[in-house]
């Protein structure tokens, strides 16, 4: 598996369609019309545009955002990804800056009205680095995307992350700024019928528990990952969740309710998408599902197709009050999706 990429199967479901891939090391070896980067305190983010090939991108974007961005780690990393995405970039690179990471709804839009015509042509190719993405941006991107014509496939990179180098310890983010519906992924909500919440759980226990509180929904379900990357990230998504957990009644003693609980890979986004589809075919029409992605860029991703190929789930984000600076370096797995929407 060193330098190829291994297939790990495939999934369709309402005309979008994934194949999903991973590796160790390999290259990615497509010509691509456009090219989508974020600037981050995350030296795995650098990893998918140091994998391209030299001028392998038509067009490329990076989006810069104000958070944290006369850091060390921003400014060292921000300068290296400039030049490794011009390296694989054809035309001048385009960069979008001075906007915050919490204006979601007007940063996609700034990026969509500057990705030039000929990139939404039948059989055109986009590279989408998760590396440094938060989540609702790629998740509002290919809902976007989803709904215009005709439609572009979509290669999504992801490494995995050693989150356990360094005396850093596992917040990722601190306190609460506010919920939005991820943009255009809002869902089709019927208000006589009640609500079943699906968290995606992650490190960080506190989010959880804050929508929890807030927003009070009347069923919940819970996605961890098993297998994680590594056996001390199950334990931990367990261990910083407890308050979630035994708030909601899926905890009682040390046990779990396993009739509530999915144990899902943690990067194979199919085997999230199919759990949740299988999900909601049991429960449609009977309430509104919303899921609340916490966790890994995988697993957001399933619940996000799952979402958008059946045009009922909605999915809720939460935006926290501040990010952590810290650096999170490449794992040596990397996950590679193509999807035609």
């Amino acid at each position: 598996m060193e330098n190829n990429w291994v297939s790990t199967g495939e999934y369709n479901s309402h005309g979008i369609s994934a194949k999903v891939y991973k590796s160790e090391n390999a290259k990615v070896n497509e010509q691509f019309d456009l090219g989508i980067f974020f600037g981050t305190f995350e030296s795995r983010g650098l990893t998918g545009s140091s994998l391209l090939k030299e001028k392998s991108c038509k067009y490329s974007f990076i989006i810069y955002f104000n958070e944290a961005k006369d850091t060390e780690l921003r400014v060292k990393y921000d300068t290296q990804l400039k030049q490794q995405v011009e390296s694989c970039t054809i035309n001048k690179v385009k960069v979008i800056d001075n906007v915050s990471i919490k204006d979601i709804e007007d940063i996609l839009f700034k990026l969509t009205s500057q990705i030039p015509n000929n990139c939404f042509q039948f059989g055109s190719k986009w590279f989408y680095d998760l590396g440094g993405s938060p989540i609702p941006y790629f998740l509002g991107l290919i809902a976007h995307v989803r709904n215009g014509f005709p439609r572009p496939q979509i290669t999504l990179f992801n490494p995995t992350g050693d989150y356990d180098t360094g005396n850093f310890g596992y917040d990722f983010t601190s306190g609460f700024d506010k919920n939005i519906w991820v943009p255009y992924l809002w869902g089709n909500v019927n208000p006589n019928l009640p609500r079943m919440y699906v968290f995606l759980l992650g490190f960080d226990g506190e989010r959880s528990y804050d929508i929890l509180n807030k927003c009070e929904p009347d069923m919940i379900k819970v996605v961890i990952a098993k297998p994680g990357y590594k056996k001390i990230y199950e334990d931990l998504v367990i261990t910083r969740n407890q308050g979630f957990l035994r708030e909601s009644g899926i905890m009682i003693g040390d046990n779990l309710d396993k009739e509530n609980v999915f144990e899902l890979d943690a990067s194979n986004l199919i085997d999230t998408w199919q759990v949740l589809d299988q999900l909601y075919e049991e429960i449609n029409n009977r309430a509104n599902l919303v899921f609340v992605p916490l966790g890994t860029r995988g697993q957001a991703l399933g619940c996000g197709l799952c979402s958008l190929s059946n045009q009922k789930p909605s999915v809720l984000y939460h935006i926290p009050q501040t990010w952590i600076v810290k650096n999170v370096n490449r794992g040596s797995v990397l996950w590679k999706y193509d999807l035609i929407l």
